[in-house]
């Protein structure tokens, strides 16, 4: 094996670096076999698509491309009649204010911000940090997504008599997850069925609306209030969607629900002292 930086012939394959110019044996070519650095989408001797690990510890067992991951697609209404009043310049600062406010729950509850396209961003939870809830953190992304552009909404409504609304879409499964684009020009992203999904379902609902997706409404249906659900007609889908529109956050009550444990381990304590009681007697 060759160097792909010094073309130094290495004699021991286990070898991490090179012992001329110290070059990291990051990824080795399943195809030639030869080694390749970190970065390296394409093998350097033979051309072929390394096939690279994609770190997520709750994906053990999953194609090394694929994630389970929540999508959401949220589109801002308004704009069309905010860039008719107001200037470019003014229009610009207005929309950066927007999405500078509508994101920041995405940041609190550690999702990330995939792209912007247009007046429309899309989000993921469970692709740079995994957490058993992922699903219910993109609902409750999308829910304070909603109060956040509300209250904006009022500000401006206040000022320029301009109202801006969210219509969000919310999916949760198994995605791709990796570069797209060209050689020179690609970006990590996911792809697949349940991101297409996410934006019909987003293009499906009104403004002010948020439709989550069956598998979503699934996972969360123990932290959430629903509407009943609804059959929409997306583009380009052969079946009906089932949507569900969340409607708040149910708040348990831990403190009584302690007292209540607390209460059944007094019973047990009491029945154990009775029993070692009436043995102690019986002695």
């Amino acid at each position: 094996m060759k160097c792909y930086n010094c073309d130094y012939q290495i004699v021991n394959e286990d070898s991490k670096n090179c012992p001329i110019c110290g070059a990291s044996f990051a990824v080795k070519c399943h195809n030639c076999g030869s080694f390749n650095p970190k970065k390296a989408n394409y093998c350097l001797n033979c051309g072929k698509p390394l096939n690279k690990t994609i770190s997520n510890a709750k994906n053990v067992g999953l194609n090394e491309n694929l994630l389970e991951a929540g999508v959401i697609f949220a589109d801002v209404s308004g704009f069309t009649s905010l860039a008719e009043k107001l200037s470019p310049e003014e229009t610009k600062k207005v929309i950066n204010e927007c999405f500078q406010r509508i994101t920041k729950p995405v940041y609190e509850l550690e999702g990330s911000i995939d792209k912007y396209i247009g007046d429309c961003v899309m989000v993921l939870f469970g692709v740079k940090k995994v957490h058993r809830d992922d699903a219910f953190r993109a609902v409750k992304c999308a829910l304070e997504m909603n109060r956040i552009i509300g209250e904006y909404s009022k500000e401006l409504y206040s000022k320029i008599n301009i109202e801006l609304k969210l219509s969000i879409g919310v999916n949760y499964g198994l995605v791709a997850f990796g570069k797209l684009g060209n050689l020179y020009d690609n970006e990590n992203t996911v792809i697949g069925d349940v991101v297409n999904t996410a934006s019909r379902l987003q293009t499906e609902a009104l403004p002010g609306q948020i439709f989550v997706s069956k598998s979503v409404y699934d996972k969360t249906l123990d932290n959430l209030n629903y509407k009943d659900s609804v059959l929409v007609k997306a583009k380009n889908k052969a079946n009906p969607l089932q949507c569900y529109e969340p409607l708040n956050i149910i708040v348990k009550n831990t403190e009584n629900d302690l007292l209540i444990e607390r209460t059944e381990e007094g019973k047990l304590l009491k029945l154990f002292f009775k029993q070692h009681i009436n043995n102690l007697q019986m002695l």
